[in-house]
């Protein structure tokens, strides 16, 4: 499950995992957004994605829905910010970059407004 929040003009998208990630946070939350941004704008700004509290995938069709919504929607971000308080979650913009266009960068937990400040620049 997730939480959504939409900066629409600034092209940003805000995410925090609750729990395990299901098929429906893509097809009807997260992808619906990103395509709202993108009709817009062109591209998206940046994802603010927190991970704290991520659990994994709710099964099989969730995971797989997660690699399609990033095969569809990768070349359209220019930054996503990882926030994260457990030290494997650092190594993910590493293994990120090997599937996206975009920068990603990793920040500790309560750091929200300097990766959004990144994410402006």
């Amino acid at each position: 499950m997730i939480e959504l929040n939409v900066e629409k003009e600034e092209g940003i998208i805000n995410l925090k995992v609750l729990g395990k990630l299901e098929e429906e946070d893509f097809t009807g939350k997260i992808g619906p957004a990103a395509d709202g941004i993108i009709d817009d704008q062109g591209k998206i700004m940046g994802l603010v994605l927190d991970v704290t509290e991520f659990k994994g995938w709710g099964g099989l069709t969730a995971l797989l829905e997660h690699f399609r919504f990033v095969r569809h929607h990768h070349i359209y971000v220019r930054k996503v910010a990882l926030l994260g308080d457990k030290s494997w979650q650092s190594t993910l913009p590493r293994i990120a970059q090997l599937f996206v266009n975009a920068q990603v960068e990793y920040f500790r937990s309560g750091r929200d407004e300097d990766a959004r400040i990144w994410i402006m620049e």
